[in-house]
């Protein structure tokens, strides 16, 4: 699923900045592998034997992820009202 959804992300942020899509795809491409390194360093820092480090991420990247689309939404609604 991460090629699918990767893919439809870059293309999406494209779409909204096509004059920079070489900025864009850097910065997307930044931002995916530094969220990796960060939960990794994170998980390892919390291991203690058991899955709970990594439920925690899974847990704290999937609010972030709720919360960003929120937050993208409201401001798609503020610019079309």
């Amino acid at each position: 699923m991460n090629g699918l959804i990767s893919a439809n992300a870059i293309s999406g942020a494209l779409a909204d900045f096509p004059t920079r899509a070489g900025a864009v795809s850097a910065l997307m491409g930044a931002i995916h592998y530094g969220s990796g390194v960060i939960g990794s360093a994170i998980a390892g820092t919390l291991a203690d034997g058991t899955p709970w480090p990594m439920g925690f991420v899974i847990t704290v990247a999937g609010v972030g992820c709720f919360v960003s689309a929120r937050l993208v939404h409201r401001r798609e609604l503020e610019v079309q009202g």
